[in-house]
Order: C-alpha cells, then sequence, then structure tokens
C-alpha cells in the first residue's frame, strides 16, 4: 500500500468489530494509528472507510446481527457508534460486512442499511455495504439505492 498510497481512492481496514448489544469493538488499534497516521503525511490520501463485520475471532456471529435488526436500543446503539467514530476519526464513512443475515431478516437489513445511510450522510459521511457472490437472497437494487457502495465479495 505504501508505494501504491498515491493511486487508492479509499481504504477499507478491518479495523472493527460488531459486539453484543449493538456496541463496536476495536481491533489493532496501533495498526490504525500507524495507517492513518502514513494515510495523512501523504500528499493525496485515499478515503478511510474502515469495516465493521460480525466476526468474533472464531465465527460469524448471525446471531449479534439479529439482535442489531431486531432490538431498537440494539440498533441505535451500533449507528451512533459507527457515526461517532467516523467523525471523531475524520474518516470518509463506513463500511459494512456482515454476510451471514438470515433469510427470514433480509428485509429487515435492509431497513437498517438505509437507516444508517441516511444518518451517515447526514453528517456527510458514506456508508458502503458488502454483499456476497452468491448472496442471491440479497436486493442490490434496494441496498444500492441507501449506499454509497455496494462491495461484492
Amino acid at each position: 500500500m505504501r508505494a501504491h498510497v498515491g493511486q487508492l481512492d479509499v481504504l477499507l481496514p478491518v479495523w472493527l468489530h460488531l459486539a453484543p448489544n449493538g456496541y463496536i469493538n476495536l481491533d489493532g488499534q496501533d495498526d490504525e494509528n500507524e495507517t492513518v497516521s502514513f494515510l495523512r503525511k501523504s500528499a493525496s490520501p485515499p478515503g478511510v472507510m474502515p469495516v465493521i463485520d460480525s466476526f468474533d475471532g472464531s465465527e460469524w456471529r448471525a446471531d449479534w446481527v439479529e439482535t442489531i435488526l431486531t432490538d431498537e436500543t440494539a440498533r441505535s446503539n451500533l449507528m451512533d457508534g459507527l457515526r461517532d467514530y467516523a467523525l471523531r476519526e475524520k474518516y470518509q464513512g463506513i463500511t459494512l460486512d456482515f454476510p451471514r443475515v438470515e433469510s427470514g431478516l433480509m428485509v429487515h437489513f435492509e431497513d437498517f442499511v438505509a437507516e444508517l445511510a441516511t444518518r451517515l450522510h447526514a453528517d456527510s459521511l458514506q456508508l458502503n455495504v458488502v454483499v456476497p457472490l452468491d448472496g442471491a437472497e440479497w436486493d442490490v437494487g434496494r441496498l444500492g439505492k441507501s449506499a454509497d457502495a455496494l462491495v461484492i465479495t
């Protein structure tokens, strides 16, 4: 990355992990600080849109995603935490990576994305959403109307 930083548009580092009840766990704070320090010294730094995922270090936590989709307090905790983090750190926005959304909860996920995008956009922040290549149940049309970009993995 260092050799090509001037050619990058946006960096999507995995620095955030969903925790129970919609809270956020920061991962690799030293790496984040070092990377951001380097980028901010660059003549033409890329935007930074940290990824939040639902991986707890050993497994993808669909149950934690379900909580933020169905519990208003957890949902609000996450949305406020992501917005506050991006604003505090002066990032371009946030990237969501929740690949294990149960098909019965997909409409709730789409509503969550729309609501989070509205909150972020109100503060001039962007939202990317990671969509699995094999995710036939993912409504990319609806997600794309809310998110600034879809990242296909």
